[in-house]
């Protein structure tokens, strides 16, 4: 949404170049964004989701809180190193 890079390494993840590192912070995309997701989640059916979140980012527990807000029924957890490919 706001114009960066996504690369999908030789591993099957897909990653950014954001290189959030040490605070994340709120920005204008952010609520846009999870509505966004919340809509597609809903129209295609999907009931369940999980969220990984990186926990040394400081205030990954507020966004952790903000998805939560979007829908109580998400999954959100912290971890010293989420990863999950599809």
């Amino acid at each position: 949404m706001s114009g960066g890079l996504i690369f999908k390494g030789r591993d099957g993840c897909s990653r950014d170049l954001a290189s959030i590192h040490g605070t994340y912070h709120k920005v204008s995309e952010t609520i846009p964004a999870i509505e966004l997701i919340r809509s597609f989640l809903q129209q295609t059916g999907i009931t369940e989701s999980l969220w990984l979140l990186d926990s040394p980012v400081s205030n990954s527990g507020r966004l952790k809180t903000i998805l939560r807000e979007h829908n109580p029924d998400w999954q959100v957890n912290l971890s010293q190193a989420p990863m999950l490919c599809l």
